[in-house]
C-alpha cells in the first residue's frame, strides 16, 4: 500500500516537484539541525565573551 505512495513521490520529484510530505520532513530536519548549530554557536560566543572580559 505504501509502495504506491513512494512511487508517486519519486515520479513527482523526477518532474521537479517536491511532495509536501517530503518538504515537511526536509524542513523539519533542517530546522532541528540549525537549532542545534545556533545553540552551539551562542554557547561558544558567550564563553568567548566571558574569556575576553576577564
Amino acid at each position: 500500500m505504501d509502495d504506491s505512495k513512494y512511487k508517486q513521490w519519486c515520479m513527482a520529484m523526477d518532474q521537479g516537484k517536491i511532495p509536501s510530505e517530503i518538504k515537511a520532513l526536509l524542513t523539519g530536519e533542517e530546522q532541528s539541525k540549525s537549532q542545534q548549530n545556533s545553540s552551539r554557536h551562542t554557547k561558544a560566543g558567550k564563553t568567548d565573551a566571558n574569556s575576553n572580559s576577564w
